[in-house]
């Protein structure tokens, strides 16, 4: 475990030196001020994340789940990444330990470290004023200093020399170094930007899931979610994208709804719709009675019983809290603005501002585009189709993590929007449907309604008067569905109904011949739209097996590995165990 330890902290720390010097090159595009400000931008935001992983790494000793064996799968998984990362910048590594005073100093690949002494404080913030950048002088008719990549005879990234020579001329050697830039440099640093950022952003769904289990991320007073979470610095947990998902697990823990999100009275205007998700006309009444303009907005719908009991309303605001929570995590669910009653004293809206940079009109579902008969039905090509299936199946993975089951997943509950050139945005599909939702640890409630559409996604001990509590596996069964649907592009409905004529059953068909259906399917068919790695994970949703039960905490690593690993389009030709061990 030390050994791994000390190889994941090596990593990381090889990576944020290397990304410092990555950034210094980007500086060095003086001329071209639009272009380097924008890649020393992002770049820098990639840096950020790499440094805060390392301090969060070292503050709690290299334990991100108190299970040992646990542990130590999340960090394989983690050096993995930053191994592969730290490859990649295997040319910015040798051009680095020979030109950056920086580099050479702190690498632990020059500088072993001390398996008893590791630090991350010994690396300081990015230069604020550029003073260490790498620079290049050339002489110019207004005597201004050019900056660039290289200094005199350093090789560039590609191996081949930069002539330095002042006998190449003020005008050819300005030129020559702008075609540099322009057609290498340029080109190099674009490309290693997209692999820091491919990087981070498997670092942060492996980091929201593996600290799950991990009590030392919560705050001593569990009730008390304002105050900062943890024991790592808070500006750490902000720039790895995990206090949302710690705010969440704390509020799921709590025992009633807090007073500080309260039902809103106002007024909410809506046009006859049949979908679940609709846009209205909201008017908000302040406490003084003083209403507000009129202003668009997405609504949920949750119809309470007339003698449901009070508590039935407290799971409402319990709810609302979560929702409004979510803001900024990876649950991809929509912005949060208020709970209100509609129309009668036991009917609700949950009221969502519509998403930034989307026209203000009605989403379309998963379900609208995929089904036969439904005019607004789209094709969509594989990599759109394998990105939207990843996306789901990481929002749910990261709902579980943060100890919430959906309860009504389906592809009536994915949700796109209109951009504002006025198409489809298939980059964010969105989680709604949370009228069912709860934490892991309430207690489950056992109603039920014998909806036709809803049973295509129900688990099969979940139909009928359900004899099991609700719990992920179940959650997970719709996933498959859902991925089966995306897959075969089809609704559930269609694949049920192209199985009973090949079964020749009767309608209401059986909750178990259903999923002989589906896994018939799966079995069949996915393989060869979408490849056997997809098939897999879809099989795996459907059957339960992730070798562990819905409340092991090795879960979401069994999720992760079989589920969310395999939905690339990448491993279309690759098989199940080779995607597995790709990821």
């Amino acid at each position: 475990m030390a050994e791994l330890g000390l190889a994941v902290f090596t990593a990381v720390k090889e990576v944020y030196l290397l990304s410092r010097f990555i950034v210094r090159t980007a500086q060095s595009a003086a001329r071209h001020r639009k272009e380097r400000s924008e890649l020393e931008a992002e770049l820098e935001f990639e840096q950020l994340y790499i440094r805060s992983f390392g301090q969060l790494y070292i503050q709690n000793n290299g334990i991100l789940t108190p299970h040992k064996q646990l542990n130590r799968a999340w960090l394989k998984k983690i050096g993995d990444i930053l191994e592969n990362l730290r490859l990649a910048c295997g040319d910015y590594a040798k051009l680095a330990s020979e030109h950056d005073e920086e580099y050479r100093a702190l690498s632990p690949f020059i500088n072993p470290p001390d398996n008893s002494i590791l630090a991350f404080e010994d690396l300081p913030a990015q230069d604020s004023n550029n003073s260490n950048r790498l620079t290049y002088h050339c002489t110019t008719t207004n005597s201004n200093e050019v900056t660039y990549l290289s200094s005199t005879n350093l090789q560039s990234i590609d191996g081949s020399s930069q002539d330095t020579s002042q006998n190449a001329g003020r005008a050819g050697s300005r030129l020559d170094l702008d075609w540099r830039w322009a057609l290498s440099e340029k080109r190099k640093l674009r490309k290693i930007l997209k692999t820091f950022q491919d990087a981070t952003r498997k670092l942060k769904v492996l980091l929201q899931l593996a600290i799950a289990a991990n009590p030392q991320y919560l705050v001593g007073n569990i009730g008390d979610t304002h105050n900062e979470p943890g024991p790592s610095s808070p500006d750490n947990i902000q720039a790895l994208g995990l206090r949302p998902h710690i705010v969440l697990r704390l509020i799921g823990l709590e025992t009633e709804s807090k007073s500080d999100l309260e039902i809103r009275e106002g007024t909410l205007h809506m046009p006859p719709s049949d979908n679940h998700l609709a846009m209205g006309r909201y008017i908000d009444q302040g406490e003084d009675g003083e209403t507000s303009a009129p202003e668009n907005v997405i609504a949920e719908f949750k119809a309470l019983d007339d003698d449901s009991p009070a508590s039935d309303e407290e799971r409402l605001l319990h709810l609302a809290r979560r929702l409004a929570a979510s803001k900024g995590s990876d649950l991809k669910t929509l912005p949060f603005r208020c709970i209100t009653r509609y129309r009668t004293p036991k009917s609700f809206a949950f009221l969502f501002n519509f998403p930034p940079k989307t026209l203000e009109s009605t989403p379309v579902s998963l379900h609208d585009i995929i089904d036969p008969t439904n005019a607004r039905r789209q094709s969509l090509s594989l990599p759109y189709r394998f990105h939207i299936a990843q996306s789901i199946a990481k929002s749910l993975a990261a709902f579980h993590a943060d100890n919430w089951v959906h309860k009504s997943l389906r592809s009536r509950s994915i949700a796109f929007f209109y951009a504002e050139n006025g198409t489809l945005d298939f980059n964010t599909p969105y989680l709604t449907s949370f009228e069912y939702s709860r934490a892991t640890t309430a207690n489950t409630t056992w109603d039920y309604d014998n909806d036709p559409d809803k049973n295509l996604y129900r688990h099969p001990d979940r139909q009928r008067p359900p004899s099991i509590s609700f719990n992920k596996l179940h959650d997970l069964w719709a996933l498959g569905v859902v991925l089966l649907e995306i897959g075969l592009w089809d609704t559930a409905a269609g694949i049920q109904r192209d199985g009973v004529l090949k079964r020749s059953l009767s309608i209401p068909v059986d909750p178990h011949a259903l999923k002989d259906i589906y896994l018939d399917r799966a079995k069949q068919d996915l393989e060869h739209n979408m490849g056997p790695a997809y098939a897999q994970a879809v099989q795996a949703c459907l059957l339960g097996d992730f070798g562990c039960g819905a409340a092991d905490v090795g879960l979401s690593l069994a999720v992760h590995t079989r589920v969310v690993g395999r939905l690339v389009v990448d491993n279309l030709f690759m098989s199940a165990e080779e995607s597995a061990e790709d990821e």
